[in-house]
Protein backbone atom coordinates (compact mmCIF):
# COMPACT_ATOMS: atom_id res chain seq x y z
CA UNK A 1 0.00 0.00 0.00
CA UNK A 2 1.34 3.57 -0.72
CA UNK A 3 2.08 6.11 2.10
CA UNK A 4 1.38 9.61 2.05
CA UNK A 5 5.02 9.90 3.00
CA UNK A 6 5.99 8.18 -0.48
CA UNK A 7 3.50 10.42 -2.40
CA UNK A 8 4.56 13.97 -1.28
CA UNK A 9 2.92 16.85 -0.04
CA UNK A 10 1.85 18.25 -3.30
CA UNK A 11 0.40 15.09 -4.26
CA UNK A 12 -2.09 15.49 -1.29
CA UNK A 13 -3.14 19.25 -2.42
CA UNK A 14 -3.96 17.40 -6.03
CA UNK A 15 -5.65 15.07 -4.05
CA UNK A 16 -7.41 17.86 -2.20
CA UNK A 17 -8.25 19.72 -5.54
CA UNK A 18 -9.34 16.49 -7.16
CA UNK A 19 -12.40 15.75 -4.38
CA UNK A 20 -13.40 19.53 -4.26
CA UNK A 21 -14.45 18.52 -7.69
CA UNK A 22 -15.71 15.62 -7.19
CA UNK A 23 -18.06 17.21 -4.71
CA UNK A 24 -19.26 20.21 -6.06
CA UNK A 25 -20.22 17.78 -9.00
CA UNK A 26 -22.38 15.37 -7.01
CA UNK A 27 -23.23 18.40 -5.44
CA UNK A 28 -24.42 20.14 -8.66
CA UNK A 29 -26.27 17.09 -10.29
CA UNK A 30 -27.41 16.72 -6.81
CA UNK A 31 -29.10 19.94 -7.31
CA UNK A 32 -30.07 19.24 -10.37
CA UNK A 33 -32.21 16.13 -9.52
CA UNK A 34 -33.67 18.05 -6.29
CA UNK A 35 -34.83 20.67 -8.30
CA UNK A 36 -36.67 18.23 -10.63
CA UNK A 37 -37.82 16.14 -7.68
CA UNK A 38 -40.78 18.17 -6.82
CA UNK A 39 -43.24 20.22 -9.27
CA UNK A 40 -43.95 23.94 -8.31
CA UNK A 41 -46.15 23.61 -6.08
CA UNK A 42 -43.69 21.18 -3.87
CA UNK A 43 -45.28 18.42 -4.78
CA UNK A 44 -44.11 15.19 -5.29
CA UNK A 45 -42.84 14.93 -9.56
CA UNK A 46 -45.21 11.77 -11.43
CA UNK A 47 -43.89 8.73 -12.77
CA UNK A 48 -44.67 10.70 -16.16
CA UNK A 49 -42.12 12.87 -15.18
CA UNK A 50 -39.40 10.52 -13.87
CA UNK A 51 -40.27 8.59 -17.37
CA UNK A 52 -38.89 11.63 -19.09
CA UNK A 53 -35.60 12.18 -20.69
CA UNK A 54 -34.78 15.01 -18.57
CA UNK A 55 -34.92 13.15 -15.33
CA UNK A 56 -33.33 9.81 -16.79
CA UNK A 57 -30.31 12.25 -17.55
CA UNK A 58 -29.99 14.03 -14.38
CA UNK A 59 -30.30 10.51 -12.43
CA UNK A 60 -27.62 8.93 -14.74
CA UNK A 61 -25.29 12.49 -13.98
CA UNK A 62 -25.69 12.46 -10.46
CA UNK A 63 -25.53 8.33 -9.94
CA UNK A 64 -22.09 8.62 -11.89
CA UNK A 65 -21.17 11.78 -9.75
CA UNK A 66 -21.50 9.68 -6.51
CA UNK A 67 -19.76 6.62 -7.98
CA UNK A 68 -17.00 8.08 -8.95
CA UNK A 69 -16.91 10.35 -5.39
CA UNK A 70 -17.39 7.04 -3.63
CA UNK A 71 -14.62 5.36 -5.58
CA UNK A 72 -12.13 8.29 -5.08
CA UNK A 73 -12.76 8.38 -1.59
CA UNK A 74 -12.07 4.89 -1.11
CA UNK A 75 -8.43 5.57 -1.58
CA UNK A 76 -8.08 9.12 -0.71
CA UNK A 77 -8.68 8.43 3.01
CA UNK A 78 -6.88 5.68 3.62
CA UNK A 79 -3.86 7.25 1.71
CA UNK A 80 -3.94 10.44 3.12
CA UNK A 81 -5.75 9.61 6.46
CA UNK A 82 -2.47 11.78 8.62
CA UNK A 83 -3.19 14.97 6.65
CA UNK A 84 -7.16 14.79 6.29
CA UNK A 85 -7.12 14.40 10.15
CA UNK A 86 -4.51 17.20 10.59
CA UNK A 87 -7.02 19.37 8.80
CA UNK A 88 -10.03 18.79 10.49
CA UNK A 89 -8.01 19.27 13.56
CA UNK A 90 -6.98 22.88 12.27
CA UNK A 91 -10.81 23.81 11.63
CA UNK A 92 -11.53 22.43 15.06
CA UNK A 93 -9.58 24.46 16.88
CA UNK A 94 -10.25 27.43 14.73
CA UNK A 95 -13.61 26.96 15.33
CA UNK A 96 -13.27 26.86 18.99
CA UNK A 97 -10.91 29.39 19.08
CA UNK A 98 -13.76 32.20 17.14
CA UNK A 99 -16.59 30.44 19.39
CA UNK A 100 -14.54 31.59 22.69
CA UNK A 101 -14.02 35.23 21.73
Amino acid sequence: MTTSEQIGPESYTKAKEMADQLNAEYKRTGNILSALKTGPSGAPVSDAIRAGQEWKAASKAYKSALKNLQDFNKTYVKIFKAELAADRSKKRAAHQTSNQQ
